[in-house]
């Protein structure tokens, strides 16, 4: 497991802001046309619930590459969904609003992903030699 400090990704509050947003997601979609149910309605839920998947199976790689890898597949489903934002705003769908509070919880989410990612960088990252601690030859 990459991050010692959880027993559980369920903990994690990245994981837990994540739901939220799918939360969020499907409360908006409800009042998509029907005929987008299995357009841009399910585009935006699956692409939503990726996130949260995503993060989870990062916390529990014990392989630094693996867990790095879901982590950026977390943030590309981030892109994805800005995206499908941006179009059901466009198809006046969802208010300016709505639209900007949305954008800012995936925004958040961005950088908290980024902070994650660098701290497992660190994690892997080699000790940085001590030049005290050089035996003399």
């Amino acid at each position: 497991m990459v991050s010692m400090t959880f027993t559980s990704y369920q903990q994690l509050i990245l994981w837990r802001r994540s739901m939220d947003l799918v939360a969020g997601i499907y409360r908006v979609s409800r009042r998509f046309p029907s005929d987008e149910r299995s357009g841009l309605t399910a585009t935006l839920r699956r692409t939503a619930t990726v996130v949260p998947g995503k993060i989870a199976d990062g916390h529990g790689r014990s392989d630094f590459n693996e867990a790095m890898s879901a982590f950026a597949a977390a943030q590309g489903a981030l892109r994805e969904l800005l995206t499908h934002l941006i179009v059901a705003r466009r198809l006046h769908f969802i208010s300016w609003l709505t639209y900007r509070l949305l954008r800012l919880r995936c925004k958040k989410l961005y950088s908290m992903l980024d902070l994650a990612i660098e701290e497992i960088e660190d994690l892997n990252r080699e000790p940085e030699s001590d030049p005290s601690l050089k035996i003399a030859a």
